[in-house]
Parts: structure tokens; sequence; C-alpha cells
């Protein structure tokens, strides 16, 4: 009977494990999340979710208005005043509610400022349209405008200027951004 047990643990964990359904990758996460010290573990709101009514207690509230997908738990629960054990056992009801995800580690990111001025040389180019393709670039990449990180930088400057069909004003705009990404170091 015991063995039987053992078993029906077995194939159950094998089927989580081989199992690529997104809820799967979850309750993968969720274990990770369980397991680890999670001090330097950074956690992100789960803004896609089809939101229904959820009940959160202080502690709940608290820590999801917390975290940013920035800051890691250390930081969160030294801001909070709570105590590892305390922020992990808020993080995984969160977790089980499917409100946070397990984020990247933190990167520095671009200040709004670069991109004004990116938008400014290429209206230099495109006209007013700048603004717009600035931001249908920055959603491709999957980043926000707010949080871009500024090792995505090189990238997102390729996307935007293979956009430019004008070869004097892609060479130009481009010289001018290389030489922008110098002075801050990207």
């Amino acid at each position: 009977m015991l063995i039987m047990y053992y078993s029906y643990k077995i194939a159950k964990i094998a089927l989580v494990v081989f199992c690529l359904k997104p809820e799967r990758k979850a309750y993968l996460s969720y274990m990770d999340l369980l397991s680890k010290k999670i001090s330097k573990l950074i956690f992100k709101r789960n803004i896609n979710r089809d939101i229904e009514q959820i009940s959160m207690d202080a502690h709940m509230l608290k820590v999801f208005a917390k975290i940013d997908g920035i800051k890691d738990a250390a930081t969160v629960a030294s801001e909070l005043g709570l105590s590892m054990i305390e922020l992990k056992n808020v993080l995984s009801k969160l977790f089980k509610l499917n409100l946070i995800l397990k984020g990247k580690k933190s990167v520095p990111t671009v200040k709004k400022d670069f991109f004004d001025f990116m938008e400014s040389e290429l209206a230099d180019a495109i006209g007013p349209m700048a603004r717009v393709v600035i931001s249908d670039v920055v959603n491709e990449l999957g980043e926000t405008i707010d949080l871009f990180p500024i090792n995505r930088l090189t990238e997102l400057l390729e996307k935007i200027s293979s956009k430019l069909f004008v070869e004097d004003k892609k060479r130009d705009f481009v010289k001018v951004m290389l030489k922008n990404l110098e002075s801050i170091g990207a």
C-alpha cells in the first residue's frame, strides 16, 4: 500500500514536470518559491490575468503594492518591516492567487529623458509618428518605456533604425543615438 502511494506521488510529480501547460509552470515556480531563499528574488505583479473578486488581508495588500519588478524580496521586506518568513508566507499566498510572478534579475533602466531625446531625433527623420514608432517597437520587445532595460538599448536602436528607409536620415539618426548611448554608458 505504501509503495502504491509513493508511486502515485512520483507519477504526479512526473506529470507536473513534463506537462507544458501554463498552470503547471506556475506550480513549478510556486514550488521553487517555497524551496529557495527568496531574499534576492524579484517579483512582479501579474496584470495580464482576469481579476475577479479576490480577498486580501492587509499584509497581502501592502506587499502587492510594493512589488514592482525591480526591488528584490529583501528590499520589500525591509521597507515593510516584515521578516523574510512573514514575507515568504505572504508571497506564497499571492502566488497561489496568481497575482504575482517571479521576475528577472534587476537591470538598470533607461531614464525618460533618453526617450524624449530619441523621439526628438526620430521626429527629425520621420516626423510626428516618432512617438508611435518608439512605443510600438518597445512593445514589440515586450518592454515598457517606464522600465526599459539599459542592456536592450542597442536592440531598440537597431529595430527603430530598420524602420527608416531614407539612408541619409537613418545614418544621421544612428550616429547621434550611438553617441548618446556612449554618453550614458550603454
